[in-house]
């Protein structure tokens, strides 16, 4: 200790700096050699998936689309041949709304339809499927959306 005090003293600190210095210097050696006894640290920020099942119809017809593109966020599908679609958004773990974009992107090949604009709220009231540390699981939903045919 007596070299600890030589230090600061030639470097021109007072007495009460002196003591503050040696407090902050046991109090960081202490806190420092804390044993973790509760698994590696986390860093991050807590997540959930967020899953959007869909399918999408046309409105007059009753059957399904494909080649619809269905963009929720940062994830973009397209319908397959039984107008099914399937998006999902990690964000964080709470009530989330989405806007969705739906467009039909293929001109004339299976008809034209109107794109849609609209937005999908996940209440996440019940994540599943969480590993009970930053990921919390995922919330779910199921949308059956109709088309209007384009006219003529």
């Amino acid at each position: 200790m007596k070299d600890f005090f030589a230090a600061i003293k030639s470097v021109g600190i007072s007495k009460q700096n002196q003591l503050i210095a040696m407090l902050l210097a046991i109090l960081g050696f202490g806190t420092a050699c804390e044993k973790i006894t509760n698994g590696a640290d986390e860093y991050g920020c807590p997540s959930a998936d967020f899953i959007l099942n869909g399918n999408i119809k046309d409105r007059v017809a009753g059957t399904p689309i494909t080649n619809i593109r269905v963009i929720m966020q940062r994830d973009t599908a397209f319908t397959d041949v039984n107008g099914k679609f399937v998006v999902k958004v990690s964000e964080f773990p709470r009530e989330q709304t989405f806007d969705m974009k739906i467009t039909d992107v293929d001109g004339t090949a299976n008809g034209e339809y109107t794109g849609k604009d609209t937005t999908i709220t996940f209440p996440a009231t019940n994540f599943k499927n969480g590993s009970g540390s930053w990921y919390k699981g995922e919330e779910q939903q199921s949308v059956t959306i109709s088309l209007e045919p384009k006219t003529k």
